[in-house]
């Protein structure tokens, strides 16, 4: 039997460039990226999940296409944290503003948040990255959002700011 998860991995892998370049502060392979399909506001979420259905498909036999694309998985997908974060929160997160702003302009959305309500602004402003912060305020995130611990970027900014902490 033939599975059809070829197209699946591929995006995936476009995916995880994508996040890999925002965590890296990569203009060139961001730029490369999202020239290639990556999905603007693709997470972090799922890459393990993605390999344990070819790998079971691998192993049970009800695909024989899976062996070949197993190996095909890049590392960067299975070594991704799992925070639901978008590349505009990683990019964000590093103080990489030219990647930031690349992806802004691209058509990420700057007010994006993940499950537990970290956003780009919060994780720019909980370490200090100043030039990120300026840039998602310019797009008009709104600085009183409250994270899953009530936390605000407001609140990250002036934690930074007193203890050099993360928020």
């Amino acid at each position: 039997m033939d599975c059809n998860l070829s197209s699946t991995l591929e995006q995936w892998q476009r995916n995880g460039a994508l996040l890999e370049a925002a965590r890296s502060g990569s203009v060139t392979d961001a730029t490369a990226a999202l020239a290639s399909g990556a999905e603007r506001e693709c997470t972090d979420r799922g890459p393990k999940a993605l390999f344990g259905l070819l790998w079971a498909g691998a192993s049970s036999g009800v695909c024989d296409r899976a062996p070949n694309r197993v190996g095909a998985v890049s590392p960067a997908l299975l070594l991704t944290p799992d925070l639901g974060w978008t590349p505009v929160i990683y990019a964000a997160a590093g103080g990489h503003t030219a990647v930031l702003a690349l992806l802004l302009e691209g058509g990420c959305k700057a007010a994006h948040a993940a499950a537990n309500g970290t956003s780009g602004l919060k994780a720019s402003a909980a370490n200090g990255h100043t030039e990120c912060v300026a840039l998602l305020l310019l797009r008009g995130v709104d600085v009183n959002v409250r994270d899953s611990y009530g936390a605000t970027p407001l609140h990250c900014a002036l934690s930074w700011m007193a203890f050099s902490e993360p928020c």
